[in-house]
């Protein structure tokens, strides 16, 4: 959820824009001095700020006219794409405090004026226009980092605030809702292997497959990052003896990602299943045995079948079309 922080000493303030911002669906904090706001900027990203001039400080209990610029201040060089709001009302605006917050415009989305008519929803107009600039590809580099950590489970690092179009492009491209995770034996599976890329291509998608390594520690951590990087997986989990194939399938579990599940009888050498584990039967599996002259075939058009059912909005479903015989 979107949160603001409103820096605002009256309490009948803090309630009725703490009640407007929350039925718009933000999440809301508040702060009533000048101290606290500093602690809450300093915890975290917020989206917008609504920052009144007039607050009290420890050294000015009774509320200092400049309290509210100095806010401003600190948020602009610690929070460097979170924009703010002024409120205010207009009889405590000194000539001086004006031409501080020109100062400061760029770093700030205009004033609003406390208990005028329709202060509320040009509050709200004005906040909307913050949260935007937050979320724009210019700016925010905390917006985008959250937003792929919370839906993929990833971390992105960059040495400092700033963010480019190229850091933007960058974690895009490797936290990609376009990425399929490829989950499939190593040994005699050249083929299949070569089947589920030429699919996962058609359907303008990018394989993904764990670098393989002699440590285990590190080749559980490849697999590990590998699958956060994706929103698909593709598992063919016929030979259920192979254990890497296995626990990859458990790490998709875990992480919530959508599995296509790929079985063949054919190959369950040791007659291990005759039908998928319990904990991985939520997949619903696509058989595609047995071992005859369309094996592949048939492990194509499931496939193509699959992305059309469950990644519609990613895929081009143009393409996989093709593969799907018409009766």
């Amino acid at each position: 959820m979107i949160e603001i922080l409103v820096v605002e000493d009256s309490v009948t303030h803090q309630k009725t824009i703490k009640d407007e911002l929350v039925s718009k669906g933000y999440s809301v904090e508040i702060a009533g001095c000048l101290e606290a706001a500093i602690e809450y900027i300093d915890m975290k990203n917020w989206a917008a700020l609504v920052v009144d001039m007039k607050l009290p400080t420890e050294e000015m209990p009774k509320g200092d006219l400049h309290a509210g610029v100095k806010v401003i201040d600190y948020c602009r060089k610690k929070r460097p794409f979170t924009k703010c709001v002024v409120l205010t009302q207009k009889e405590s605006l000194t000539h001086e405090t004006e031409k501080l917050i020109k100062c400061l415009e760029a770093d700030a989305f205009r004033w609003v004026y406390k208990g005028e008519d329709g202060y509320l929803e040009r509050l709200s107009s004005k906040v909307r226009e913050a949260v935007d600039f937050y979320k724009q590809d210019n700016g925010g580099i905390q917006y985008i980092r959250e937003h792929y950590m919370n839906r993929l489970g990833c971390s992105i690092h960059t040495s400092d605030n700033r963010c480019t179009p190229d850091i933007i492009n960058e974690i895009k491209d490797k936290y990609s809702d376009k990425n399929v995770f490829l989950a499939i034996p190593y040994k005699d599976y050249d083929d299949r292997k070569k089947a589920i890329e030429d699919i996962v291509e058609m359907a303008g998608l990018n394989s993904i497959i764990a670098k393989n390594e002699p440590d285990h520690n590190v080749k559980v951590c490849n697999f590990c990052c590998a699958i956060k990087k994706c929103k698909y997986v593709i598992a063919d989990v016929s030979k259920v003896d192979c254990v890497n194939v296995m626990y990859e399938v458990g790490l998709s579990h875990a992480l919530s990602k959508r599995v296509a599940l790929l079985f063949n009888k054919d190959d369950d050498e040791k007659g291990l299943i005759t039908e998928m584990p319990w904990d991985i039967s939520v997949f619903i599996p696509i058989e595609y045995g047995p071992n005859d002259g369309k094996t592949i075939s048939r492990l194509r058009q499931g496939l193509a079948d699959w992305f059309i059912r469950n990644a519609k909005n990613d895929v081009n479903i143009e393409n996989l079309t093709t593969i799907i015989p018409t009766h």
